[in-house]
């Protein structure tokens, strides 16, 4: 379990109940600034992407935007991490 499921549970019920009572109906809805820093290991990185990739879509109906917060220099980077940077580009073929 993350360790900031709460907090997502918290965001995920007050964007979803405000979308789904949105005045012209709802509206597509993505991430942005998602991140997974590179303390975990590259190989956590890429099996977090992938299991979100999975995720996402069924969680945010209209799920539209997914953009990783990618960094170079910083432990945010997936340079040099090619599982991770794979899993990403699946993800991202997924969506596109």
């Amino acid at each position: 379990l993350s360790p900031v499921a709460g907090q997502w549970d918290n965001w995920l019920r007050c964007v979803g109940s405000a979308n789904a009572g949105a005045r012209n109906g709802p509206r597509p809805l993505g991430l942005a600034e998602y991140g997974l820093a590179a303390g975990a290991g590259a190989d956590l990185r890429a099996r977090t992407i992938a299991a979100d990739a999975r995720y996402l879509p069924r969680a945010l109906p209209g799920f539209a935007l997914w953009e990783d917060w990618d960094l170079p220099g910083t432990p945010w980077t997936l340079d040099g991490q090619p599982a991770a940077v794979a899993a990403w580009r699946s993800a991202v073929d997924r969506f596109s």
